[in-house]
């Protein structure tokens, strides 16, 4: 949990937004006149012009990275996260998947909570990959085509005479090793 976190509760976090289940959007809702401190406005001044202007509209708009982010109470926090403590009443431990890879995507059938290990488990292929499948590379200097993965440390699974047996020990290895179906997707 983050420092903002703690400051900040999933029930105060319940108070202040609504979350759509089907499109994993994050709407303000209205706020009474006692959440708002007192001033040169009277605080019913304050909730009406507040209301008038945001209540209803979608929170957490920008986008960071790909990722859709806000404030809440001038705090920056993404909307992932919001969504994920919206919906289980506590902020995640770890981190947060976006399982099809788009990271604006925030329903909560795309969400899961996972280690960091876990999260690099799901990743896009990397835009300087020449193969077209990662961990795997064409080993000029052997004329073979050779595969790696990355377990504790990278562990290199042989030198192959086609780029499909080289596909294939790296798909297995995946496979033992727990990578999520979508991992390399582009």
């Amino acid at each position: 949990m983050t420092g903002v976190q703690s400051l900040i509760t999933p029930d105060d976090v319940r108070r202040l937004v609504r979350y759509d289940a089907e499109t994993g959007r994050l709407y303000w809702l209205p706020r009474p006149p006692e959440m708002f401190p007192t001033g040169r406005y009277s605080t019913e001044r304050r909730a009406a012009l507040w209301n008038s202007r945001w209540a209803g509209r979608e929170a957490f708009t920008s986008a960071s990275h790909g990722y859709r982010s806000g404030l809440i109470c001038d705090r920056k926090m993404q909307a992932h996260r919001v969504a994920w403590a919206v919906i289980h009443g506590r902020w995640p431990n770890g981190e947060i998947d976006h399982i099809n890879g788009d990271r604006s995507d925030n329903r909560l059938a795309n969400l899961r909570e996972v280690t960091k290990r876990e999260n690099h488990r799901n990743m896009a292929i990397r835009s300087d990959n020449t193969s077209g499948v990662t961990g795997v590379y064409w080993a000029r200097e052997k004329g073979k085509w050779a595969a790696y993965i990355k377990a504790d440390k990278m562990v290199a699974l042989g030198r192959y005479d086609t780029f499909a047996e080289a596909v294939a020990a790296r798909r297995a290895a995946e496979k033992v090793l727990g990578y999520h179906p979508n991992h390399g997707r582009r």
